[in-house]
């Protein structure tokens, strides 16, 4: 997993696949109805739920449009190049890649708690 500033609250998600909900919760294990379901929950709503799959929105209605998911990354949604060669070198087909908006959890911020939702996320990757 790998998380890449790109505006203000903006940030692009790689994942190795497109969780479903079922997978990401109960990768976690959190008791039914408690704070850390809803916690997880609410993480799942913000990185895939709410999140635009850059790789389906290129394919259904950029691709005529653009020559490459490179150009148009750096065109549509100015994403530095050096943050698109991280993000499409070794592209593979199950991987997701999402743009995100982040007001709730601060991953650009440098603190506990976004580092440890990093760390949390982490562990679903491995």
């Amino acid at each position: 997993m790998e998380i890449f500033p790109i505006q203000d609250h903006k940030f692009i998600i790689r994942l190795k696949e497109k969780y479903t909900k079922k997978k990401f919760v109960n990768y976690f294990k959190p008791q039914k109805g408690s704070y850390s379901e809803s916690f997880v929950l609410s993480i799942y709503d913000c990185l895939i739920i709410n999140s635009i799959d850059i790789k389906n929105e290129y394919d259904t209605y950029y691709s005529d449009e653009y020559d490459s998911i490179e150009e148009f990354l750096f065109l549509r949604y100015f994403v530095t190049e050096d943050v698109i060669r991280k993000i499409c070198d070794d592209l593979q087909k199950k991987e997701f890649i999402g743009i995100f908006q982040d007001f709730r959890f601060n991953f650009k911020d440098e603190n506990i708690i976004s580092g440890a939702i990093y760390k949390f996320l982490n562990q679903l990757e491995k």
